[in-house]
């Protein structure tokens, strides 16, 4: 597999209050800044549908996919932008962090917020080697830390269920809502259920 150049954004959802932060004033530093990492794949978090929609719109070269997480499939979602001319779109699904993670805008019965949360994954095929890989996007509750818990729990329990099956290389990226010393980070760098120990590649990067 050739490099990879991956990104992981949380764009941030819009709120009645954000006055000069909304999102209409932070757009154009999107649309200026991101063209000159040349990233080969984006993970977006918080994404609203008018984002998703403005996204596809000013980044020509990606393929954007993802659905939003309320139970009409809209609303915010962690949608992966994919270089067209680099890779190949095998499949798509997307699952919601819950007791039941195929019904849509579903969220676990503990201490979650009023917030559905959904992990976006999809196989990719790079054109240029010829092999694939398997890229997971998520965004884990902000409130309960057991919903965290259970949350990447079920994620690392269906990459591995998605490994045994196809054996593919794995990427995941996301917003935690945690910091590095918590058990959800804890739980990921130690997690040996896809072949090899998931890599940190973010580790240097500081606050």
């Amino acid at each position: 597999m050739s490099m990879l150049k991956v990104f992981t954004y949380n764009i941030r959802t819009e709120a009645a209050g954000d006055g000069i932060n909304a999102f209409v004033n932070r757009k154009e530093y999107v649309k200026e800044t991101f063209p000159k990492y040349e990233a080969d794949l984006i993970g977006f978090q918080e994404t609203q549908p008018h984002m998703r929609q403005w996204i596809i719109e000013n980044f020509p070269d990606y393929q954007v996919c993802g659905i939003g997480r309320g139970s009409d499939l809209l609303g915010e979602s962690n949608v992966i932008a994919i270089r067209k001319e680099k890779y190949d779109l095998i499949t798509l699904d997307t699952f919601w962090l819950s007791d039941m993670p195929r019904k849509p805008g579903s969220r676990f019965s503990t201490d979650q917020s009023g917030c559905p949360r959904i992990c976006t994954c999809a196989t990719l095929y790079d054109k240029e080697s010829g092999k694939a890989f398997r890229f997971y996007n998520t965004h884990l509750d902000h409130v309960g830390a057991f919903a965290q818990a259970q949350g990447i729990s079920l994620i690392l329990n269906r990459i591995a269920a998605d490994y045994d099956a196809w054996q593919l290389p794995v990427i995941l990226t996301g917003d935690f809502n945690v910091t590095p010393e918590s058990v959800v980070y804890q739980s990921v760098i130690n997690f040996k259920g896809c072949g090899a120990p998931l890599a940190d590649v973010t580790a240097d990067v500081g606050p």
